[in-house]
C-alpha cells in the first residue's frame, strides 16, 4: 500500500485508505504507524474504533513518552501502582490509570519534564499457585516434583506469556506511560534494591527473626498478608467446603465442655470448669484456662488447676483480666498460646508453653496426641466431639454468630500458628526503644502527615492514617514460596560443635554472609558453612520500594536525583496501608526523604446497585469490554472460560443477566476515562451504571459534529485563519470568549485540587451548552445569511465567527486532551494550524488564565444571559402553542430597564433570526393591543408577548378534555371510597394527583383565554 506523507506532521506515515484491524493487534503491530488521511473529509459520525487505533502508537514513536534526565526544567513523576502479573485489568485498574493520566498530560503540557513508570508486580502467591494448578492439571506434577530450579523456569515462562496483555490493556486506555523505563518487581534491578534494601533495614536494627502467630494458610503452607484474608461473617451454623476435605465442614457453633478440678491431692473430680470453644481441635494445645480475678464465682479456685481430659495432664487455673470478659459465656476460657492471638499474649503474660498442635498441612503431630495423629484438623474436631462425649464431659452445642478468616487466594480457612519468620519492626517508639535507636517507620510516617511534608487526599484519610500506624503491629515479611525474592539472610552452619540455637547472618552475596558470619561468631571460614533461607519475601516488601526501585535505586542514582520524590502518588483507598504506608516507611528511611508529597485517594468501584466487583458475582468489567463493546454471550463465554468455580458459576451468571441482558455498547477509551474522572465525586465508593459511560460516547459524538459544522464552514470559506482575536466583536462572540475564560480558570484550578469531577463537568457543560447549544447556533444566522444586512457586513461577520470558532475549538480540544485524549488529538490535527505549531497536541501548551483573563467581563455575561431568558422564554410559548418553525410570528419585548432595552436593540436581529420571529418589537411599557395575547414573564422588568394570528389551539383543548375526563372518573372511585379502609399514604398521594391536574387544568385555561 503506498503511503502518504502529510506536509508539516512529522513522521506520520498515511495510507489513502484507512481499515478497521483485527484488535489484538492495534498496538503490537510490527509494520509502520498508519492513519487514515487527516487531508480527507472528516466522517459523518464519531467512530472511537477509527479514531484510536493509532494515535497512541504514534505519540510513543515519537518519544513523547520519555523525558530527558538531563534538563533544567520542572519535572513531574509517577509511577504506576504495579498490577499483578497473574491476570488483567479491571475497571478499577482503569480509573486508577485514568485519574493519573490526566495528571500526567496536564503537567506535560503545561512544560514540565513528565515521567510516568509502568510496571508489573510478580505477585508471588497468586503467580505460583496459578501455575502449580497449571502444572498439576496439565502433567499431573508438583512444584516440588520438578524442584525449585525447574518450577521458576516454568513460572517465568508463563510470565513472559500472559504478561503482556496488561501493557495492551494500558496502551488502550491512553496511558501515556514511558515504555522505555518499563519495570518488573522481580527483574535484575529491582532484585538488587530488595537485597540493599533488607540488608541496609538489618544493619539498622529493623529488621529481625523472631517466633509468633501469623496467618498460615495450609493449603498454600505459606503465611498470607493481611490483604490476602477475607473476613466471612456467620450468622450461626453454617456448612463451608475446605479445600482438600471431602465434606463440608461446620463452623458458627460453639460446643462446650466441661474439665474437672484437680483437689489438693491431684485427683479430677465434677462438677468442673464449664470451657466453650469455636475449635476443638486446639484443645490439644491448651495449656492453661482461664478466670477474670474479680469474678466471684469462681473466687475458690485461684491457684488451682484443672485435669485436661484429652492431654491427660494437670494445666493451671490463671486469671486474667485482659483475656476474660466475666459477661461472656461461662467466664472462663481456654488458653492455646500457639493458636490463638489473644492467647498468645496472656501466654507471655503468664509464661504459659507454647504447644503447636498440627503441622504446616494441618494435619495432627505425632508427639501431641499419638491417638490423633495424622488426622487433618477438621477431622480431628469430630474425633474431639466424639471422644469429650464418650467421656460425659460434654455439654452442648449452639449457634454462634462468628467471623472466620479465609485465605482469598486458595479460599482455605486461615489457622494462626507459632512460626519463626521474618519481621520489619514498624511500630511507636515507645514499644521500639528498647531494641533500637534508631527512629521507628510508622512514627516516621505519622510525623511527615502531621507537619505536612507530605498530604493525604481527601482529608478523612488522615485520622485513619494515624489511626493504623499508631496501632500496627511487626510486619511479617518472609513468605514460604519459590516464586520471588529469596531472602538474603544464611543460616549459620557449624561443622564440629554446632549450636542449638538457631544463628543468622544477612549479607548482599554469600561472600559478605560468610565475612559477617566468621567476624561475629568467631570462627574460622573453614569451620562453617551458610544455608540460604528458603523462603522468599512478601511481594509487599519489594512493593514498598517501588518509588525507589522503579527509578534503579540503588545504582541509578541520576535518576533517582532526577525524579525522586514522586509528585504525587494517586491510588486506591484500600491499599492505603498495605502499600501507600509502606512506601513511606521504607522510602523514606532508606533515602532519607518521603518518596511522594501528595497522597490522592480515589474511591472504589462497585457495580451500579453499589456491590463490590467480584469474579464469583459476574460483574467485573474488563475495560476493554466497555471500549469495543461486547454481546451478551461474549460476556458469558469470557465468565465461563475464567477462573470462576463451578458452584458460583450459576449465580455469577444470573447477575451478569441483570446488569447486561443487551451486553456492553461501544463507548471507546475518551468516553470511559471522561466518565470515570466524573465519578470521582461520589465519596467512598463509585457506582459504576455503564449507560452513563455510553452517555459519554454520545458527547463524544456531540463534539466531533460541532467540530464538522466548525470545519466545513472554516474550510469552505476559503480564508486564511489568523486564529488571533478579531476586532469588532457582537455580545455574542464576547461572551463566549468570556465563557471560555472562565473554563480555562476553572479547570486549572480544580485539577490543582485533584477535583476531577469538577474539572471534567466545567468542560463537559462548556462544550455541550455554551459552545454547541449558543454560540453555535448563534452563528448560524450569520453563516445562513438570515440577518438583515448587507452581503459585506454579512462576510465579515462570517469571518469574525470562523476565526472565533476556530480559536474556540482550538482552545478547548487542549483542554480536554487530558481527559480525551485520542479524539483531541484526532480533531486538533484537523484544524488549519499557524507557522511554528507544535506536532502533537499533548506537546502543546495547556490554556493559561493569564492569556485569557482579559476576555472576562460580568457585564457581557449579564447581557447574554438577559437575551437567554428571551430565547427560553420565546421557545417555551413556541412549544406551548405548538408554533411550528415554517410559522414565523412576531415578538414583542417590553422593559422597564434602559440599560436592557438598549441589549434587546443591540442583538435585535439575532434575537429575530434565533427565535424564528418575523419580527421582533421592543417597548418600554405594555400598548392596549398586547393585552390579550400569550406572554412569558422573563423577571420583574421584562415580559415576552406572542402573536396570535393563525395560532392553533386544539391541542389545548384536547388536553383540557383529557384531564377533566380523569378528574370525573378520579370523583366517581371516591364516592364509592370506604374511607376507614383506605391507608393514609394512599389517600394523601391521590389528593396529591388530583391537586397537579387541576393545576393544569388552570394553566390551560390562562393559556386558552390569552
Amino acid at each position: 500500500m503506498m503511503l502518504l506523507l502529510r506536509s508539516g506532521i512529522k513522521g506520520k506515515p498515511e495510507p489513502s485508505l484507512c481499515r478497521r484491524v483485527p484488535n489484538h493487534f492495534w498496538f503490537r503491530r510490527n509494520a509502520s504507524v498508519t492513519k487514515s488521511s487527516l487531508s480527507e473529509p472528516i466522517t459523518n459520525a464519531y467512530d472511537p474504533i477509527q479514531v484510536e487505533q493509532y494515535w497512541y502508537k504514534w505519540w510513543n514513536e515519537n518519544g513523547y513518552f520519555t523525558p530527558p534526565v538531563e534538563s533544567t526544567k520542572k519535572k513531574f513523576s509517577m509511577v504506576l501502582p504495579p498490577p499483578n502479573v497473574t491476570g488483567s485489568l479491571h475497571i478499577g485498574h482503569a480509573l486508577t490509570v485514568s485519574l493519573q493520566d490526566i495528571l500526567i498530560r496536564w503537567r506535560r503540557m503545561n512544560g514540565d519534564d513528565t515521567l510516568y513508570v509502568p510496571g508489573l508486580d510478580h505477585a508471588g502467591i497468586a503467580t505460583q499457585a496459578i501455575v502449580e494448578r497449571k502444572l498439576a492439571k496439565e502433567k499431573n506434577l508438583t512444584r516440588h516434583d520438578l524442584g525449585r530450579v525447574e518450577f521458576i523456569k516454568k513460572v517465568w515462562e508463563w510470565k513472559t506469556q500472559y504478561g503482556g496483555q496488561i501493557n495492551e490493556q494500558l496502551q488502550r486506555t491512553g496511558a501515556s506511560l514511558d515504555w522505555t523505563r518499563e519495570v518488573f518487581t522481580l527483574d535484575e534491578s529491582r532484585s538488587e534494591a530488595v537485597t540493599e534494601a533488607f540488608v541496609k533495614l538489618h544493619e539498622d536494627g529493623l529488621i529481625y527473626r523472631g517466633e509468633r502467630l501469623v496467618n498460615w494458610c495450609c493449603n498454600l503452607q505459606t503465611v498470607i498478608s493481611d490483604i490476602e484474608v477475607d473476613h466471612l461473617a456467620l450468622e450461626g451454623t453454617t456448612f463451608l467446603d475446605v479445600p482438600g476435605y471431602p465434606r463440608k465442614v461446620e463452623f458458627g457453633t460453639i460446643w462446650t465442655f466441661e474439665f474437672p478440678i484437680l483437689d489438693d491431692e491431684g485427683q479430677p473430680s465434677l462438677p468442673g470448669l464449664k470451657i466453650a470453644t469455636t475449635r476443638p481441635e486446639t484443645m490439644l494445645g491448651d495449656t492453661a484456662v482461664a478466670i477474670h480475678p474479680d469474678d466471684k464465682r469462681y473466687k475458690k479456685y485461684h491457684g488451682k488447676s484443672v485435669w485436661h481430659p484429652l492431654r491427660k495432664i494437670g494445666i493451671p487455673i490463671v486469671t486474667d483480666k485482659q483475656l476474660v470478659d466475666m459477661e461472656i459465656g461461662t467466664g472462663v476460657v481456654k488458653v492455646t498460646p500457639a493458636h490463638d492471638e489473644n492467647d498468645f499474649e496472656c501466654g507471655k503474660r503468664h509464661n504459659l508453653e507454647s504447644i503447636t498442635i498440627m503441622n504446616d498441612q494441618g494435619d495432627i503431630l505425632l508427639e501431641v496426641s499419638p491417638e490423633f495423629h495424622d488426622l487433618n484438623r477438621f477431622e480431628a474436631r469430630t474425633k474431639i466431639i466424639e471422644k469429650m462425649k464418650s467421656m460425659h464431659l460434654f455439654i452442648g452445642q449452639k449457634n454462634n454468630p462468628m467471623s472466620i478468616a479465609r485465605c482469598s487466594r486458595s479460599g482455605d480457612i486461615l489457622e494462626p500458628l507459632l512460626k519463626h519468620q521474618w519481621y520489619v519492626r514498624n511500630y511507636a517508639s515507645s514499644h521500639l526503644s528498647r531494641y533500637v535507636n534508631t527512629q521507628p517507620l510508622a512514627e516516621a510516617s505519622i510525623k511527615l502527615v502531621r507537619t505536612n511534608q507530605m498530604e493525604i487526599l481527601p482529608e478523612t484519610a488522615r485520622q485513619d492514617w494515624y489511626r493504623w500506624l499508631e496501632n500496627n503491629r511487626d510486619w511479617c515479611i518472609s513468605r514460604q514460596l519459590w516464586w520471588g525474592h529469596r531472602i538474603p539472610a544464611y543460616r549459620v552452619k557449624q561443622i564440629k560443635g554446632e549450636s542449638k540455637e538457631e544463628m543468622w547472618v544477612v549479607g548482599r552475596s554469600h561472600r559478605e554472609a560468610l565475612a559477617k558470619a566468621v567476624e561475629l561468631y568467631k570462627v574460622d571460614p573453614s569451620a562453617v558453612y551458610l544455608e540460604q533461607d528458603e523462603d522468599v519475601l512478601d511481594t509487599w516488601f519489594s512493593s514498598g520500594l517501588f518509588p525507589l526501585s522503579a527509578l534503579g535505586w540503588p545504582k541509578k542514582q541520576s535518576e533517582v536525583k532526577r525524579f525522586y520524590p514522586l509528585d504525587v502518588m494517586e491510588t486506591g483507598s484500600d491499599i492505603l496501608f498495605f502499600w501507600v504506608s509502606r512506601m513511606s516507611m521504607l522510602c523514606t528511611h532508606l533515602h532519607g526523604t518521603p518518596p511522594f508529597k501528595t497522597i490522592y485517594l480515589h474511591p472504589m468501584v462497585r457495580d451500579a446497585k453499589g456491590r463490590k466487583m467480584s469474579k464469583s458475582l459476574g460483574n467485573v468489567i474488563d475495560p476493554i469490554q466497555v471500549i469495543e463493546g461486547r454481546t451478551f454471550h461474549q460476556l458469558l463465554h469470557t465468565l465461563k472460560t475464567g477462573n470462576v468455580t463451578r458452584s458460583e458459576l450459576q449465580t455469577a451468571e444470573e447477575i451478569m443477566q441483570g446488569e447486561f441482558p443487551n451486553g456492553i455498547p461501544e463507548c471507546g477509551s475518551d468516553a470511559l476515562r471522561f466518565s470515570l474522572a466524573a465519578y470521582t465525586q461520589q465519596g467512598r465508593s463509585i457506582n459504576l451504571d455503564l449507560s452513563r459511560v455510553h452517555g459519554y460516547r454520545k458527547f463524544c459524538n456531540k463534539l466531533w459534529q460541532v467540530s464538522r459544522f466548525i470545519l466545513s464552514h472554516t474550510k469552505e470559506a476559503d480564508v486564511q485563519l489568523t486564529h488571533k482575536i478579531p476586532k469588532n466583536l457582537r455580545t455574542e462572540e464576547k461572551w463566549i470568549l468570556h465563557r471560555l475564560a472562565i473554563l480555562v480558570g476553572m479547570v486549572d484550578l480544580n485539577l490543582k485540587k485533584f477535583n476531577f469531577a469538577q474539572a471534567s463537568d466545567e468542560v463537559h457543560n462548556f462544550i455541550l451548552h455554551d459552545l454547541c447549544d449558543v454560540y453555535v447556533e448563534q452563528t448560524k444566522p450569520v453563516f445562513w445569511k438570515r440577518l438583515n444586512r448587507s452581503p459585506e457586513v454579512l462576510e465579515a461577520q462570517a469571518q469574525v465567527c470562523r476565526e472565533v470558532l476556530s480559536i474556540v475549538l482550538e482552545t478547548v480540544l487542549r483542554i480536554l486532551h487530558p481527559f480525551m485524549p485520542f479524539i483531541s488529538e484526532e480533531l486538533w490535527q484537523r484544524l488549519p494550524k499557524l507557522e511554528g505549531h507544535k506536532e502533537s497536541i499533548m506537546i502543546s501548551s495547556y490554556p493559561q488564565l493569564s492569556e485569557w483573563k482579559a476576555f472576562i467581563s460580568p457585564a457581557v455575561e449579564q447581557q447574554m444571559l438577559s437575551a437567554l431568558a428571551v430565547i427560553r422564554a420565546s421557545r417555551a410559548l413556541q412549544v406551548e402553542f405548538k408554533v411550528t418553525k415554517d410559522k414565523w410570528m412576531g415578538r414583542t419585548i417590553v422593559c422597564s430597564d434602559a440599560k436592557e432595552r438598549k441589549i434587546f436593540e443591540e442583538m435585535k436581529d439575532y434575537l429575530t433570526a434565533y427565535c424564528m420571529a418575523s419580527s421582533i418589537t421592543i417597548l418600554a411599557a405594555p400598548t392596549a393591543d398586547l393585552k390579550d395575547l400569550p406572554v412569558r414573564v422573563i423577571n420583574d422588568k421584562t415580559r415576552l408577548y406572542l402573536e396570535t394570528e393563525g395560532l392553533n389551539t386544539n391541542h389545548l383543548l384536547k388536553k383540557k378534555e383529557e384531564i377533566e375526563q380523569k378528574l370525573q372518573r378520579m370523583q366517581e372511585k371516591e364516592a364509592e371510597w370506604d374511607v376507614t379502609k383506605i391507608p393514609k399514604d394512599v389517600q394523601e398521594k391521590r389528593a396529591e394527583n388530583k391537586r397537579t391536574l387541576l393545576k393544569e387544568l388552570d394553566q390551560i385555561a390562562d393559556s386558552l383565554g390569552q
